[in-house]
């Protein structure tokens, strides 16, 4: 934690706690309802290969400083031999994370929204897009009106979980959650790792040059299911990173062959010849960027009745869960009180028994210091060409 106060340590414990407790939830879920949606917990947790010697050695240094409880969960590994049984042996270090799992969000949320449908009657309106949000006199209680091409709903409470987009219906988090576009890819797998699949999901940090902030993910489908790479990142190489970018429909061809480039830096099995993998399907997605690296959970100031959960900056999977279950309670206790004494009070309370980061807590104050912080703006703006792409495979 170089350069941090004290204070910021302990929002990053909280916040370090917070994931953990994600991940318990989910698992329990899944125990309780049964659902396939490829859960697995992996033998060997998460490992974070880390390309760059500068944000390895920042990244010991937290692990080290990090409280007993949350350590626990941390190995740092610099053995050579250890770093190519893990299939990357040209990463400087990795820090092994561990418990971690993956999962098919598709087929949970599916299979939660079925069962919601059914049991308690969800009115599920789907291609229905909010075009505006418009308070009501203060005189009608039911306080807002939500306006879409189907027709127009009022209500008195709003829950919005429009992450990159949220800015179209609530003009004041405008610059403080921006929209990215991040790209994905689903890569044939060589025989190899079907033979013998990852026992660990990757995050790849520094590769091709990028910092941390800019790192790619990588995770395998079960065996059974095809046993695809499921490769996202590439940012480095996006039309200005991403940023700002709120088309999810076109791909971005200089990431997609980044992308289908995964042999360069992994062993995947190939022996000496490294040749591009072949994708079965490539595509994009807008995350919500937040200016102060942290997601945005509660009542927005200035909108009596309207809650907020988003702001992820493409690390929801640890966060969303929890996050969106604290959105829904703030609108319960909402609904069972005049004003915002009721929720303002549960919301008190969360913070105070752990439930919730107090640094996810939307307030004025907060909205402010956040627009003191530098905008999100590109860092590289790097061409790619043959050469680039020759140098990356070490042709």
């Amino acid at each position: 934690m170089q350069g941090k106060d004290v204070g910021e340590q302990l929002v990053e414990a909280a916040v370090a706690r917070f994931e953990v407790r994600n991940f318990d939830y989910i698992r329990n879920l899944l125990e309780e309802t049964g659902y396939d949606c490829e859960w697995e917990e992996l033998p060997d947790g998460a490992c974070h290969a880390f390309f760059s010697a500068d944000a390895f050695e920042r990244a010991k240094k937290v692990v080290r400083e990090l409280a007993p409880d949350l350590a626990r969960h941390a190995r740092i590994v610099e053995d050579k031999s250890e770093l190519a049984e893990f299939r990357v042996p040209k990463a400087i270090g990795a820090i092994m994370q561990r418990p971690a799992a993956k999962l098919s969000p598709y087929k949970l949320i599916s299979q939660l929204l079925v069962g919601l449908i059914k049991e308690e009657g969800l009115n599920l309106q789907t291609n229905t897009p909010v075009k505006s949000l418009t308070a009501e006199p203060e005189s009608d209680k039911r306080g807002w009106t939500v306006e879409t091409p189907r027709g127009t709903i009022r209500a008195r409470n709003v829950l919005c979980a429009t992450n990159g987009y949220t800015s179209h219906l609530i003009p004041q988090m405008e610059t403080l959650i921006v929209p990215v576009r991040g790209e994905m890819s689903a890569l044939k797998p060589p025989a190899a790792l079907l033979e013998r699949p990852f026992t660990c999901s990757y995050e790849l940090i520094g590769a091709v040059g990028q910092d941390e902030t800019l790192d790619d993910y990588l995770m395998q489908r079960p065996v059974s299911e095809g046993g695809q790479l499921m490769f996202g990142g590439g940012r480095l190489l996006a039309r200005e990173e991403g940023i700002d970018v709120d088309d999810d429909e076109k791909v971005d061809e200089p990431v997609a062959e980044y992308l289908r480039s995964l042999p360069a830096f992994m062993d995947l099995g190939f022996g000496k010849e490294i040749e591009p993998l072949e994708a079965e399907a490539e595509w994009t997605g807008v995350m919500g960027y937040s200016r102060d690296d942290l997601p945005w959970i509660g009542g927005v100031p200035g909108m009596e009745g309207v809650f907020l959960s988003a702001g992820y900056a493409g690390h929801g999977m640890p966060n969303g869960a929890l996050s969106g279950q604290h959105a829904a309670e703030l609108v319960v206790a909402a609904l069972k009180s005049e004003g915002s004494k009721g929720w303002r009070d549960y919301e008190r309370h969360a913070v105070e028994q752990g439930r919730i980061p107090e640094s996810y807590v939307i307030s004025s104050e907060r909205m402010t210091a956040a627009r003191q912080k530098p905008r999100l703006q590109p860092k590289y703006r790097v061409k790619w060409g043959e050469e680039h792409l020759a140098k990356i495979l070490g042709r």
